[in-house]
C-alpha cells in the first residue's frame, strides 16, 4: 500500500501545510504533485478542509503564494 498522499490541488495543500504537515514535491508528466504522508493526522485534516473548517486568511493567501512559487521552482528545475 502506498503510504503517500499525492495530490495537485494547491489550495488543499495549502490548507494542510498550515496545519502543519510536512510535504515533499513530485513531478509526473509535467505536472508537479504535492506529496503528504498518509497518516491519522492528515485524514483528520481532510475532513476537516471537506467540512469547510477556516483559517486565517492572510496566512492561508501567503501559504498559497508560497506554494506555487515552489511548484514553479520545481517545474523549472524539471
Amino acid at each position: 500500500m502506498d503510504k503517500v498522499f499525492r495530490l495537485q490541488d494547491v489550495y488543499l495543500a495549502s490548507f494542510l501545510a498550515l496545519q502543519g504537515l510536512p510535504f515533499s514535491f513530485e513531478r509526473k508528466d509535467n505536472k508537479i504533485l504535492f506529496c503528504f504522508e498518509s497518516s491519522e493526522k492528515l485524514y483528520t485534516c481532510l475532513q476537516l478542509f471537506n467540512e469547510g473548517t477556516t483559517v486565517n486568511l492572510s496566512e492561508f493567501i501567503s501559504k498559497t503564494k508560497e506554494l506555487r512559487a515552489k511548484m514553479y521552482e520545481a517545474k523549472v528545475k524539471g
